[in-house]
């Protein structure tokens, strides 16, 4: 199956974005209490455990759903967006 590529688009001005960037690597969220050694995995991910506690109404909540939830709200966006008539459209 053949798909057709696009030009992608433009990147919206930052005064106008209002979805929030996901970070890939955030130093401040490394626990130094706990030795890298021992535990690398609390090491690296305690901090943001400890900023992201697990919602009520969430069995999981990890990076993935982060991620999950930010495409729902851009995907919200451009659909809202291209709801809007606009002069071009309507001719």
């Amino acid at each position: 199956m053949a798909y057709a590529q696009t030009a992608p688009p433009a990147a919206a001005p930052a005064a106008t974005q209002t979805t929030p960037e996901l970070r890939v690597f955030d130093s401040s969220l490394i626990d130094k209490t706990v030795d890298p050694c021992d535990n690398f995995y609390r090491y690296s991910c305690n901090g943001w455990f400890k900023r992201n506690p697990l919602p009520a109404d969430q069995t999981h909540y990890g990076r993935d759903t982060e991620l999950a939830e930010l495409n729902r709200l851009r995907l919200k966006k451009i659909l809202e967006d291209a709801s809007v008539p606009s002069p071009a459209r309507t001719a």
